[in-house]
């Protein structure tokens, strides 16, 4: 079951191998319960972290399988499908659903650089087509070009479309987009980049996809940090 808006900590995972082509099935499963016992809120498979591209469409699937699987519904698995190939990415979401996975991720193609028209008729495409709710994936450092906000918003309206995930590490994009959202209390928002964090909870964001140790924040310790930075003359907006 996905939330709405997802929110706190949902770390992106490494995928194991043994060699170029098999998973390390044992390292896999020690890896998906290290992180589980860390009470993450959520789980991201075959993301940047996850070095998705430069695995096999058998690799991945076997992933995704075998992820979800032992996860067996304990909090929601994300699955990266970013692809040049939208049937590859249609596959692969399938096999998500199947599976038992609660989302899917998509960056913009890559390789040849659609303008901001063509990103949105590719995403309301690609969103007609997916079997789970899918969040956007703004990755302009690996994929070479940005999901301009205002696309954002004019996504957010399709209805299968529920988050993005914004990995650009850029602090004015971010807030422009919350600024658009700011209507959308159920659209999730989430920040990529560990570095944006000291800024994130200043801004009141209480949603990010980052390693374990920040999901020990909880509600009663962050009235507290919030009440120190209060002492210290900083503005913090409350979520």
């Amino acid at each position: 079951m996905l939330p709405k808006p997802l929110k706190g900590v949902v770390p992106p995972m490494v995928t194991p191998l043994l060699d170029n082509d098999t998973l390390d099935v044992k390292g896999l499963e020690r890896l998906v319960e290290h992180i589980l016992g860390g009470k993450v809120h959520g789980l991201f498979l075959l993301g940047t972290t996850g070095e998705a591209p430069d695995l096999s469409y058998a690799l991945r699937h076997e992933l995704v399988e075998r992820v979800c699987r032992q996860v067996a519904g304990r909090l929601p698995v994300m699955v990266g499908v970013t692809d040049t190939v939208f049937p590859e990415s249609l596959r692969l979401a399938k096999t998500a659903e199947k599976a038992g996975a609660a989302a899917v991720v998509a960056a913009p193609p890559y390789y040849f650089a659609p303008g901001q028209p063509e990103r949105v008729e590719y995403y309301t495409h690609l969103a007609s087509h997916m079997p789970l709710p899918l969040f956007l994936y703004n990755m302009p450092s690996h994929t070479k070009v940005m999901i301009d906000p205002y696309t954002v918003r004019t996504l957010s309206e399709l209805p299968n479309i529920v988050g993005l995930k914004d990995s650009s590490a850029n602090i004015v994009y971010f807030n422009t987009v919350r600024h658009l959202l700011r209507d959308r209390e159920d659209f999730s928002v989430l920040m990529g980049p560990e570095e944006a964090l000291g800024e994130v909870v200043l801004m009141g964001i209480c949603s990010d996809v980052m390693a374990e140790p920040f999901s020990r924040f909880r509600e009663e310790e962050r009235s507290i940090i919030r009440s120190r930075l209060v002492s210290l003359g900083v503005k913090v907006v409350k979520a």
